[in-house]
């Protein structure tokens, strides 16, 4: 279970995007006031609407740098871990341990990494059964080969046996 503090870079980024927001709405309101004083002190509405776009194309750019400054690690991050799963969806479980940390993406690159862990463990402790149930396979077979050649023998020696009996009580009535 992730707890409130492990939640607060997220909850940060989206504080950020709404400070970004209301800015962006701040300036929009400046440019309105700006454009309502413009008009009421003669200025030209040209003047007045290059002001208005160089201010908003501004401020739109910071808004967007920073939020790409923000989401840079995040989406890295979201990245390494999606490149991670198909390398062990693919079967490749001898990945790279990716880093972990506090927060939701490093929680999940952990369980990511500890699941990475254990399938291998258990792919090791598969294989080491099935190399020991082949290893018993071929001593019963070769038991069982002995087994087939004993019987064999016993059966032909009570053939001999019998003949000779028979060859004894044939003896005997003559």
């Amino acid at each position: 279970e992730i707890s409130f503090y492990k939640k607060i870079p997220v909850k940060l980024l989206i504080i950020l995007v709404l400070l970004a927001l209301v800015m962006t709405s701040s300036i929009g309101l400046f440019n309105y006031y700006f454009a309502k004083n413009a008009v009421i002190h003669s200025q030209g509405l040209e003047h007045l609407k290059w002001n208005i776009f160089s201010v908003t194309a501004v401020s739109t750019i910071l808004c967007l740098s920073v939020f790409y400054f923000l989401m840079y690690n995040k989406l890295n991050a979201l990245n390494q871990i999606m490149s991670a799963s198909s390398e062990i969806a693919a079967g490749r479980l001898h990945t790279t341990p990716l880093k972990e940390g506090k927060d939701e993406f490093g929680i999940l690159t952990k369980s990511l990494n500890k699941m990475s862990g254990d399938l291998r463990e258990l792919v090791r402790h598969l294989n080491d059964t099935s190399n020991s149930i082949s290893s018993s396979s071929h001593e019963l077979s070769a038991l069982t080969e002995q087994t087939t050649a004993t019987s064999e023998e016993i059966g032909n020696t009570l053939n001999e046996i019998a003949r000779g009996s028979a060859s004894q009580a044939s003896d005997i009535e003559s």
